[in-house]
């Protein structure tokens, strides 16, 4: 088997969607953390303890962003699972010597 980039494996039709999540949580994980700083630090414009406030929500908003991520691969199918057979009804009386096909 040929060496692959990451890059190359991800493009593949089977990765796609974990391309998506991964660019997805990756821009998040940018975002979100950044935007609630300064929000933050915004709201409490003055204080001297605002940077403190603001890098506490910027923590805050990484660890949703990370447990958002692992609530999303936990919730992926299984691709080698074998969906469940619904249950057959018993078949009594006469039913039960008729051939269906």
């Amino acid at each position: 088997m040929p060496p692959t980039s990451v890059f190359k494996a991800l493009q593949e039709e089977q990765n796609r969607d974990v391309a998506w999540k991964l660019k997805l949580t990756s821009m998040c994980m940018v975002v979100f953390p950044l935007a609630s700083f300064f929000f933050v630090k915004f709201m409490h414009a003055g204080s001297p303890s605002a940077d403190m406030w603001g890098g506490f929500a910027a923590v805050v908003a990484a660890n949703i962003v990370i447990v958002c991520y692992v609530v999303m691969a936990f919730n992926e199918p299984d691709p080698d699972s074998v969906p469940p057979q619904p249950p057959q009804p018993l078949k009594s009386g006469i039913w039960a010597m008729k051939k269906t096909d």
